[in-house]
């Protein structure tokens, strides 16, 4: 700041002191405003304190007083526990049976056998069967008798080997009666149906005729 607007002039000095007296109109008045606002709320304080006071007793709610728990039951006395007593242990005799023997084995039974349904070989009667010749030196020195035969027959009904089972007592009547009877048509035996390889016997009678 320059030391010549420090310098006050007389014309400075007159619009100085108009202005400093404004400034304290102004005070003054809000000085009396604030006066008369106090004065006036003490006032009206005043008159409403004077005025009668209702006074109203509200009874204050009844609050149940919980009741206090019942006393805890004193503890019992809990005694020291007791020093563990040692039992020396028993000796017990205990008997052990042997064991058993085992069972012995016994092997199953073997399946019943099927039943097996078998037809022997007869001789057939559909087709012709020679008639064995009586040896004339037979005839003529008067043998007979009855010889029986075996024959093997096979599955086509043909005899594949035969030979005496029993004989007639003469060896040309046997010979004879086999040959001739070789010749013959049989129906082969079965087995459950099926044809088979059987044997079959065959009796031939010789008789003289008068």
């Amino acid at each position: 700041m320059s030391l010549e607007r420090l310098v006050v002039t007389p014309r400075d000095q007159g619009s100085g002191g108009r202005r400093i007296v404004g400034i304290a109109v102004v005070i003054a008045l809000h000085v009396a405003l604030v006066a008369a606002l106090m004065m006036g709320l003490g006032q009206r304080a005043i008159e409403v304190l004077t005025k009668p006071l209702l006074v109203r007793i509200i009874a204050a709610p009844q609050v149940a007083i919980p009741k206090p728990p019942p006393p805890r039951p004193p503890r019992p006395r809990q005694s020291p526990p007791r020093p563990p007593v040692h039992v020396p242990p028993r000796e017990v005799a205990v008997q052990v049976s042997p064991p058993a023997a085992p069972a012995p084995f016994v092997p199953p039974a073997p399946p019943a056998p099927r039943p097996v349904a078998r037809t022997a070989a007869v001789l057939d009667a559909t087709h012709s069967c020679p008639q064995p010749e009586y040896p004339p030196i037979a005839r003529r020195l008067e043998e007979s008798g009855i010889v029986t035969l075996r024959f093997l027959i096979g599955v086509d009904g043909h005899v594949v080997s035969g030979r005496v089972a029993q004989s007639s007592g003469y060896k040309m009547l046997d010979d004879a009666a086999l040959r001739a009877l070789s010749t013959c048509r049989f129906n082969p035996g079965t087995v459950n149906g099926q044809p088979v390889q059987s044997w079959a016997n065959l009796k031939y009678v010789w008789k003289l005729e008068e």
